[in-house]
């Protein structure tokens, strides 16, 4: 109904586990084709993509001569094929020959019952391999804080910043040579943190070292790798600006989510045996109450901070200069998380 209202000249189809770059659509409106999806595939060493090259007699999947040679970008170019799936561009009247014809039978995969009938119906289908235009999502039920290995990178990215691009100015100075950008993650990002401890197994210490709180030490989960590269894109390009002269290496310390649970009064001798070079903090939830308490107190410049919120990033030196402790707050538990960079030995 709605392409039969519309008088947009192409339809756009996005399935959940398709991400595209900007310039796909445009790309794939300019190859001037009936039906055509850019060639997507999961990253996670399969030959998993978005189209198939042939089918049997049965419409069942069969492997294509030129399937690798497509998939491989081994040959570029834009194919004949006869399915395609999760995103594709469709001519209007394609679109509205798909309103008038029954394209899904309950009988079979919704996505075969598709292709099966532009196929009997004389609607080709294209599958383009030029450019790289994103990937699928992996197949995992789990949440996506569990996906482990820097591959999966661009998919924190989507899910978890509010913007991949995250710029100097950005950055205040609630105290000296402590950095703040807001809202730098999501809300899913805290949320699935802290859902994610669950499964940490046997990394929660009482007494993490250079901490004197309870903690969980991410340095020994299966996705520490990938939490890491997202924190060191996002950040060290920055670090030479706010600390000019200083070059990172973008070293991962020690990584840690730290519980602050109230009625736990606040030492102030706490982590300063702690040598890494900067510290990126990132709080995991946002406080119940104000005026509970709570937040982070730098001792050597006399400087507190009781207005954070989840998602913000807070970056500052090592604490040999910037010795941190945690305020007291009167109830609750507040999570957060630090990452320490740069060991200067």
């Amino acid at each position: 109904m709605f392409a039969e209202l519309s008088s947009a000249e192409y339809f756009v189809f996005v399935d959940s586990t398709a991400h595209i770059t900007p310039s796909t659509i445009p790309e794939l409106v300019a190859l001037s084709k009936p039906v055509v999806s850019p060639m997507l595939k999961r990253r996670d060493g399969t030959a998993w993509s978005n189209f198939w090259g042939s089918f049997t007699d049965t419409w069942s999947y069969k492997r294509s001569a030129d399937y690798d040679n497509i998939f491989t970008r081994t040959v570029k170019g834009v194919f004949p094929v006869p399915c395609i799936r999760d995103m594709y561009v469709a001519q209007r009247q394609v679109a509205l020959y798909m309103v008038q014809l029954d394209v899904f039978d309950n009988h079979i995969d919704p996505d075969i019952s598709f292709c099966k009938t532009l196929v009997e119906a004389g609607v080709p289908m294209y599958i383009s391999n030029v450019q790289d235009n994103g990937w699928l999502k992996s197949a995992v039920t789990a949440p996506d804080i569990k996906l482990a290995d820097s591959e999966y990178v661009d998919d924190w990215e989507i899910k978890y910043l509010n913007s991949k691009v995250l710029k100097t100015e950005a950055f205040t100075s609630p105290c000296k040579h402590v950095y703040r950008a807001s809202s730098v993650f999501t809300q899913h990002f805290g949320r699935d943190m802290v859902a994610a401890l669950n499964h940490l197994g046997g990394t929660f210490q009482w007494k993490p070292k250079h901490y004197e709180r309870p903690g969980y030490d991410m340095s020994s989960s299966s996705f520490n790798s990938t939490l890491t590269d997202l924190i060191v894109d996002l950040t060290q390009q920055h670090i030479p600006h706010l600390f000019p002269g200083y070059y990172p290496k973008g070293e991962l310390v020690d990584s840690w989510i730290i519980e602050v649970e109230g009625k736990k009064k606040a030492r102030r001798d706490t982590n300063l045996a702690h040598l890494a070079a900067y510290h990126v903090l990132v709080p995991l939830d946002n406080p119940a109450d104000r005026e509970l308490g709570g937040g982070y107190r730098f001792t050597r410049h006399n400087c507190s901070i009781t207005d954070h919120v989840a998602g913000d990033l807070f970056i500052f030196p090592g604490f040999i200069t910037h010795h941190k402790y945690d305020l007291p707050q009167t109830e609750g538990m507040h999570l957060y998380l630090e990452l320490s960079f740069d060991s200067p030995h």
